[in-house]
């Protein structure tokens, strides 16, 4: 998880020595971070992106003595930047420029461009479990570049499979992946994909019978230490029937608009951004 800070104000309490008073955040309930402030308000830097930090006053005794809450110090909820970056994989004949709709609408929701990583890789002849290495390596890419800890990824179609074959098989993958979204993916398979199995390999993977997809898909369908969702849409006709892009195990959620139409679409990317930045609430 990278690290981001917050700006936070609020009243003391005229009962308190202001001297005394420093800042507390909450991550379930613990302290995990204080830093003495002016009374008035300050920045708190030193926070990692959680879903429920809360800001209290607290007191100090003396060096020694365990934090505790003013009986009436106030709370607020803090929002933190997003801290992690966003690697996003198109799917069956895409490229980086898949997302030339997207990520204009990642940087309005406060995402600076440089935690935006987009690659093409061959999705036609090369299967998605070589792509899925391909995954691999450009986390650990991201991860060395930009000093984070974590990655989250953004799937579109086919890019689900790699990905998801990644986390779950490739060694060291799921720990380096906090929130997993895929967009219209093809996770059961489609039917569309039967009219190009003469050619490309990822067509013949794509097929909801394939061995892929079967090993892919033996239950448990989601791993362990990744937060898993997956946005889908009734009105998708490149993945047949739509509901297989629901995910077992993962937090589906129905939206409206075309299989390309959604990356695009406002509304569907405020729900992704949610969910990565811990916002999501269903």
């Amino acid at each position: 998880m990278g690290i981001t800070e917050a700006t936070v104000s609020w009243f003391t309490n005229g009962d308190l020595d202001a001297t005394a008073i420093e800042v507390g955040i909450a991550v379930d309930g613990e302290i995990a971070v204080v830093e003495p402030v002016a009374a008035a308000g300050a920045t708190v830097s030193g926070l990692t992106q959680q879903t429920d930090y809360e800001l209290r006053m607290v007191v100090r005794a003396d060096v020694d003595a365990e934090w505790q809450w003013t009986a009436n110090g106030p709370t607020h909820d803090i929002t933190t930047e997003a801290a992690n970056p966003v690697l996003f994989i198109h799917g069956f004949t895409g490229s980086a420029s898949t997302w030339s709709d997207t990520l204009p609408l990642f940087e309005s929701a406060n995402y600076d461009s440089s935690q935006l990583f987009t690659i093409t890789y061959n999705s036609t002849t090369q299967s998605n479990v070589a792509t899925a290495g391909v995954v691999n390596a450009t986390l650990d890419d991201i991860m060395a570049t930009t000093g984070a800890e974590q990655v989250d990824i953004v799937a579109h179609s086919m890019g689900a499979l790699n990905t998801r074959w990644c986390i779950k098989f490739v060694d060291g993958c799921g720990e380096k992946v906090e929130h997993w979204v895929s967009i219209g993916g093809a996770s059961q398979g489609t039917s569309t994909a039967s009219l190009c199995t003469w050619i490309y390999v990822t067509c013949r993977e794509m097929v909801s019978t394939s061995d892929f997809l079967a090993t892919l898909n033996a239950a448990p369908m989601v791993t362990e230490g990744t937060d898993w969702y997956s946005v889908w849409s009734p009105e998708d006709t490149v993945i047949s029937p739509a509901t297989n892009s629901i995910v077992d195990g993962a937090t589906n959620i129905e939206v409206t608009g075309s299989h390309s139409g959604m990356l695009g679409d406002p509304e569907v990317i405020v729900i992704v951004t949610d969910i990565l930045t811990g916002a999501y609430t269903g």
